[in-house]
């Protein structure tokens, strides 16, 4: 069965309730990819989004942004912000209580990587999101 790309482009407040928002809206999104993908993504969505969330800086009127791509090759997500910014070679990696979020990212998705122009635009891949058959 041939599946033509899905895409969701989503804004929303930097408050703890996004987090919600953002992995429900990309789990609807990819609501025929094969389980294991959509709890991936769901679970990294997840941790991205509060990342912004928690440690962006962002202020009360803060935005976090999510994009999703997806076709039969692959699916990328990217979550964006307007924060400061951080140093990805200082990640992965637990630290404390804390610094799971990109440690799951780098253990989950196929490929991973942190841009930075006018947003923090953290985004993962992971290829083959749909059954075969």
């Amino acid at each position: 069965m041939a599946f033509d790309r899905s895409e969701l482009s989503l804004t929303l407040p930097a408050q703890p309730w996004a987090v919600g928002r953002a992995r429900d809206a990309v789990e609807g999104t990819l609501v025929r990819a094969r389980p294991e993908v959509r709890e991936d993504v769901r679970l990294m969505v997840s941790e991205l989004v509060t990342n912004s969330v928690r440690h962006g800086d962002l202020g009360p009127h803060g935005e976090v942004i999510v994009h999703v791509s997806a076709s039969p090759e692959a699916v990328r997500v990217e979550v964006a912000d307007e924060g400061p910014g951080f140093a990805p070679d200082m990640v992965p990696g637990p630290h404390g209580t804390g610094g799971y979020g990109l440690f799951l990212v780098d253990r989950l998705a196929a490929r991973w990587g942190v841009e930075t122009r006018d947003r923090v635009n953290v985004w993962f891949e992971l290829d083959r999101p749909y059954a075969e058959g």
